[in-house]
């Protein structure tokens, strides 16, 4: 205790530390982060994060007394709550050397250079087997990848401990594959086996998502949602932030494209450790892009907007040729770098690169197949011919129902191109002038046009798409159909009358591609 140390706030002392001082039960410790100056110095400060069980040399600091001091439990140290009390004391926190950025770059051979394998004592079907691998999907060259089906009753086989890692607030998030069943899942705030928060989830089906923290060997689940959990072969991009009591956990799938926050909630029970991999009854799960660190302002709790678009969403907003040139200028200069950058795979390549994190290949390419995709579909839609076709949605202006005049929503049932709708006439053919109808294959027999005794039919112009469309569209709950000649000033594309619809199909216009596309 520090009751004998002369001093008001701000006085600075160095102290010196026995080893195992976390297993002298007897010498109490009251608070987190600020202690009352009874409190044993060296308890506390394993508790703070700044001294281990080596011992050694620490810096205290006097402060002024509280009028409450909360416990918890901290790296193996367990502190009470106290009522107020006349002087505290604190730690620096830039002794705090293990609270800091890591990223994982598969550099092997030696898997245990970075991770420590702690193994449930009361497992089965072990040892575990964790090592560097190629993933599946070969869309990185290696991953880490557990293989055995190593489980306990309490499903936490075995976990990958990052070692050297110790901290109270940060950003831990991972992807992950699974090609079968089993619990899977990421631990925080790891001060040992007994102890420790855990986001894990079980297949799909009688799966479930869960969060939940194992104090003094004893599981307890803080929040769970059943039938609810992973797809085999698909990759998720798991993310949990922690600060102070409050966790969230948020999930990204698919292509990474839907954020959901999954978990937010509040327990305190544990105030800092370390992060590791989980693995439980499953024969191969893979990790990639494994990181962890502090919580930046943009990542805080009170800035949920950084979750809900991925950060690739820049770089679809920049198709259009224009937008595409500002960003290869301003990145590349102008010049022959900022030419080659306008080609599509290139840009995508290089703008995907440069808003996702070098290390999370898996990422970057889903990131570059979702732009290269919207590029080529943009201009497949502006190299396609200006027409309509059979199950097209459209604008159309009826003519001879009460809605003559306005606009309304259609779609385009059938159409007939003219050179069907003629009959040919040349001199062995007799010249008709006839009002039957040519029968087809599909839908109601369509009526041909009527040609003149004395007249040479009208040969259409087979350079333009001239065709009769057989459009249907709805009057107060009725069906009406009307036939009519395309192009026509009363047929346009989805959207582009009727702005407000929300029915039309993607970029269908090809107008607003071509607006879009242009420079």
């Amino acid at each position: 205790a520090t009751e004998n140390f002369k001093g008001d706030a701000g006085a600075r002392f160095l102290v010196f530390c026995p080893v195992v001082c976390s297993k002298m039960v007897t010498a109490q410790v009251f608070g987190t982060e600020i202690f009352t100056d009874d409190s044993s110095v060296c308890r506390a400060a394993i508790h703070f994060g700044v001294m281990t069980d080596q011992g050694g040399e620490v810096e205290l600091l006097i402060t002024d007394g509280k009028r409450s001091y909360k416990g918890s439990r901290s790296m193996g140290v367990h502190s009470e709550d106290r009522e107020a009390h006349v002087r505290s004391i604190t730690f620096n926190t830039d002794d705090r050397h293990a609270c800091k950025s890591v990223v994982e770059k598969y550099e092997p051979p030696d898997f245990n250079v970075h991770w420590d394998i702690i193994n449930d004592p009361a497992a089965q079907d072990g040892p575990s087997d964790w090592s560097f691998d190629i993933n599946p999907t070969k869309q990185r060259a290696l991953s880490l990848v557990q293989t055995s089906r190593i489980w306990s009753a309490g499903e936490s086989g075995t976990i990958a401990l990052l070692k050297n890692y110790d901290c109270d607030n940060a950003v831990f998030a991972a992807n992950m594959y699974m090609t079968d069943n089993g619990v899977v899942g990421m631990v925080f705030r790891y001060k040992d086996n007994d102890n420790f928060y855990s986001f894990d989830m079980r297949k799909r089906g009688e799966g479930f998502m869960r969060l939940r923290k194992r104090i003094d060997g004893v599981f307890t689940d803080l929040s769970i949602i059943e039938k609810k959990g992973y797809t085999t072969r698909t990759w998720y991009r798991l993310k949990v932030q922690y600060e102070g009591p409050q966790i969230d956990v948020y999930m990204n799938y698919g292509l990474f494209r839907k954020t959901e926050l999954i978990f937010s909630l509040k327990d305190d029970d544990l105030a800092r450790g370390g992060v590791g991999l989980l693995s439980d009854k499953t024969s191969s799960v893979y990790f990639d892009s494994v990181s962890v660190g502090a919580i930046t302002k943009e990542q805080g709790c009170n800035n949920p907007k950084e979750y809900q678009q991925p950060a690739w969403d820049k770089c679809l907003k920049t198709v259009a040729p224009k937008e595409r040139r500002k960003y290869c200028e301003a990145t590349f200069g102008r010049g022959h770098a900022a030419e080659m950058c306008m080609d599509p795979s290139t840009y995508c390549r290089s703008c995907c690169g440069k808003y996702i994190p070098q290390q999370n290949n898996i990422l970057t390419f889903a990131c570059y197949r979702s732009c290269k995709r919207e590029l080529d579909h943009v201009q497949k839609l502006l190299d396609r011919p200006v027409d309509v076709f059979e199950g097209d949605l459209i604008d159309y202006r009826p003519r001879g129902t009460a809605m003559k005049g306005s606009w309304t929503k259609a779609y385009v049932q059938r159409t007939v191109p003219l050179d069907e709708m003629y009959q040919p006439i040349d001199n062995t053919t007799q010249r008709t002038n006839t009002t039957e109808q040519q029968p087809t294959s599909n839908g109601p027999p369509i009526p041909l046009w009527k040609v003149p005794q004395d007249k040479q039919p009208v040969v259409p112009d087979y350079d333009k798409p001239w065709k009769q469309i057989t459009v249907v569209f709805d009057v107060d709950g009725e069906n009406f159909t009307e036939r009519v000649r395309y192009p026509n000033e009363n047929v346009d594309f989805c959207g582009t009358q009727l702005v407000e619809r929300k029915d039309c199909p993607r970029l269908l216009d090809h107008r607003k591609a071509e607006s879009m596309l242009s420079s």
